[in-house]
């Protein structure tokens, strides 16, 4: 967060948007299920989406926003496994921005948790931070 706050800083509109389920949203290739098995005693039984459990979860998921969204990262907005910040300075750049993120989401089959997601405001919370154009700080 160090390194996003002198990007940050100064920028007057936010968005935060958070993806639904996230990593449920990702499909496990049929090939790769099998690294996913695991029996009880009603059977043997395979993931066929990314699960919440596995140790390389949150690094296949991460690689996943970080391909949807490159070249966005670090100018347009900032992500973190499914949590994504978009930031700018004036309301017809954050339209811009907010839309180009939206694009990619839908491009890649992305669903967002409508209910978790803030549009277009001067203060939010993000990761435990307030984002605001004159603060960037642990939200207390």
């Amino acid at each position: 967060m160090d390194e996003a706050a002198s990007t940050l800083f100064g920028s007057k509109y936010f968005s935060v948007l958070d993806c639904f389920s996230g990593f449920l949203q990702v499909s496990i290739k049929e090939g790769h299920r099998e690294r996913t098995a695991f029996t009880v005693p009603s059977g043997h039984y395979e993931f066929t989406r990314l699960p919440f459990g596995l140790a390389n979860s949150p690094s296949n998921f991460q690689r996943l926003m970080d391909t949807v969204l490159k070249n966005l990262v670090g100018t347009e907005c900032y992500i973190y496994l499914d949590d994504c910040a978009i930031f700018s300075g004036t309301a017809e750049q954050h339209a811009r921005r907010l839309e180009h993120v939206l694009q990619r989401f839908d491009k890649a089959n992305l669903q967002l948790h409508t209910g978790k997601c803030v549009i277009s405001q001067p203060k939010v919370k993000y990761l435990g931070f307030e984002l605001s154009d004159r603060r960037i700080g642990h939200g207390r």
